[in-house]
């Protein structure tokens, strides 16, 4: 789109057509230019706070793994299965 409007409620609801499109790096900022153009705009804030959320459980997600394929160079597979089976019962993951 080459000239957006500068309309709050606009980039609200293309965030929402985003979010559905499952492209949740382009919602936040849609959503975050929404509310540059209108700070006390509740339903943004409330669509990108859901937005941060989403985003947070799926990096959350990424973390056991990796912490895996760290702790393999150093300790034995056993233990590393342990240790990222006690970490995904603490942070509560989801899957």
């Amino acid at each position: 789109m080459p000239n957006p409007p500068a309309e709050p409620v606009f980039h609200n609801s293309l965030g929402l057509v985003l979010k559905d499109m499952g492209r949740l790096d382009e919602t936040a900022a849609s959503y975050r230019y929404a509310l540059a153009l209108n700070p006390d705009y509740v339903e943004t804030h409330y669509d990108l706070g859901n937005v941060v959320h989403v985003n947070t459980y799926r990096i959350a997600g990424l973390i056991p793994g990796s912490l895996s394929l760290f702790l393999a160079d150093i300790l034995p597979w056993d233990l590393v299965f342990i240790v990222t089976a006690l970490f995904k019962v603490q942070g509560g993951a989801v899957e």
